[in-house]
């Protein structure tokens, strides 16, 4: 099983979300667990050397709290079409 560093927690403007004390809440859980835990909007994401990236680190899972299921293309940044099928968001 891999042991994962950096978890991402990914929603379209995270911060003006009604469940934004929520993501703050999960990302303390987190990082008291050792986990390296952002807040991110999807558009700040990018696939780069073969990972997925968020503010020049590099992020292992990501916890997809969009739940809009019908969004315009790219909406959903890098998540929407990984490069590799055993890395997805």
């Amino acid at each position: 099983m891999p042991r994962w560093a950096a978890l991402a927690i990914v929603d379209d403007e995270p911060a003006a979300q009604y469940l934004a004390p929520e993501f703050e809440l999960l990302q303390q859980l987190f990082r008291r667990q050792g986990l390296a835990t952002s807040i991110a909007d999807p558009q700040e994401l990018e696939w780069r050397d073969g990972k997925l990236w968020h503010q020049g680190a590099a992020v292992d899972m990501v916890y997809k709290r969009l739940t809009d299921f019908i969004l315009p293309n790219g909406a959903i940044g890098p998540c929407a079409t990984p490069t590799r099928p055993e890395r997805w968001c």
